[in-house]
């Protein structure tokens, strides 16, 4: 299985989707999202290259796990974990109902990969959310203080 990034389960290079990218390689999703992609991250000139990355665990003991683990990886320069939310949402056909904390995760382009499969392996879910959005503005010094902290 060709995937971009890291190996992650159900999703494979679908080649050229026809929408017009700064880059062809993009992955397509489990069938049950068929006709849907994603493509990666390019900033434009002048935004910044950290972003934010948001996960959610089922329990408190469980995210601060990730958040210590991320951190100490380098992967993420700050996790902060919230206070517990309620998740409605389908899966198998079902109607879900459920608590769980969101993390908010700092990191930059560079480490999201690693971040993306250190998250899936040490998930317990079988579809974890790990969603990326990129930072197109903050403090300087905070921005270059992810950078800092997130060093290979």
């Amino acid at each position: 299985m060709t995937t971009y990034g890291p190996a992650v389960k159900g999703l494979r290079n679908s080649g050229e989707c026809g929408i017009k990218c700064r880059s062809l390689k993009h992955v397509a999703v489990p069938q049950i999202f068929q006709g849907y992609h994603a493509h990666p991250y390019e900033p434009e000139a002048g935004m910044s290259d950290a972003l934010l990355v948001i996960t959610t665990m089922p329990n408190q003991e469980g995210a601060e796990a990730l958040a210590r683990a991320l951190v100490e990886k380098r992967l993420a320069a700050c996790v902060n974990i919230g206070a517990p939310v309620t998740s409605i949402y389908e899966w198998d056909g079902e109607l879900q109902h459920g608590t769980e904390r969101m993390l908010t995760i700092k990191t930059t382009r560079e480490r999201y990969a690693a971040l993306e499969q250190t998250i899936t392996e040490r998930h317990p879910y079988e579809l974890p959310e790990v969603i990326a959005v990129p930072i197109t503005a903050g403090l300087t010094a905070y921005l270059a203080w992810i950078e800092t902290c997130t060093k290979d």
